[in-house]
């Protein structure tokens, strides 16, 4: 995704992926950004998506024994929905 800013642009990343020194090279402002999340807020989420406010497209489920897998697939830049870890 990254190669389709252009020179003095900006990207942030919640996935933690953007290279943030390597776009530096190239005059791309880059940061990667998370969120602070609580019980409330994920509360909020749940009803707006029990209530179809809002919708989310589940990409793919893995057992948490392959987080490292998900995360290198969050990476590619190919995902457009949310990949969901699993607990056994």
């Amino acid at each position: 995704m990254a190669g389709l800013v252009t020179e003095g642009g900006r990207i942030a990343s919640s996935v933690f992926a953007a290279d943030v020194e390597s776009l530096a090279e190239r005059s791309i402002d880059a940061m990667n950004i998370s969120m602070q999340t609580s019980a409330q807020r994920l509360e909020e989420l749940s009803w707006m998506v029990d209530a179809r406010k809002i919708s989310v497209r589940l990409e793919r489920t893995f057992p948490l024994a392959k987080a490292r897998e998900a995360l290198e697939e969050s990476r590619t830049g190919h995902v457009r929905g949310k990949i969901v870890l699993l607990l056994d």
